[in-house]
């Protein structure tokens, strides 16, 4: 990875104004940044280096800062996966044994009663598609406007019109 910081360094130089140094100091600041943006993934410093738009050459402290703004949130997952949980998982609660009378009480709140179980169960279930078919033509059920009770001015004169 050395190489691609290098590449990278290099390339950012060619882009953004820098005061000519000699080539002693040139190899020396190649270095000194090199080494210290190796400590951080590529990605991140990558886009430190040319995912910025930096209008000056960039000090140390300024790359360091971008470097670690942008792997915080990394740092701060990994942290947490390390971490262990304080307890452990949470143990299921025993199952409360209910009494028949509770049973029927709690059924009957949400609208099972025997009536609609016998209903139910008396049910057939079709054979056949033409059975299923003949059941639901006998068993229509009429549309809500069949039904309710006309709420307009153009629905009460239809309706006075339809009972004369």
């Amino acid at each position: 990875m050395p190489r691609r910081i290098e590449e990278w360094l290099a390339e950012l130089s060619v882009l953004v104004p820098r005061r000519q140094n000699d080539e002693f100091t040139e190899r020396l600041t190649l270095a000194a940044y090199s080494s210290r943006l190796a400590g951080y993934p590529a990605d991140v410093v990558r886009e430190a280096l040319l995912g910025r738009i930096w209008r000056f050459w960039p000090s140390w402290h300024e790359l360091h800062q971008v470097c670690e703004d942008l792997a915080a949130p990394r740092r701060q997952m990994l942290a947490g996966l390390r971490q262990r949980p304080a307890e452990g998982a949470p143990e299921a609660e025993p199952r409360k044994q209910v009494s028949r009378e509770e049973a029927q009480r709690i059924l009957e709140e949400y609208g099972f009663v025997p009536k609609r179980f016998a209903a139910v169960q008396a049910l057939r279930m079709a054979r056949t598609e033409d059975e299923l078919m003949a059941h639901q033509r006998d068993a229509s059920v009429p549309h809500w406007t069949e039904t309710a009770d006309p709420d307009g001015p153009e629905m009460k004169m239809d309706a006075l019109a339809t009972q004369l």
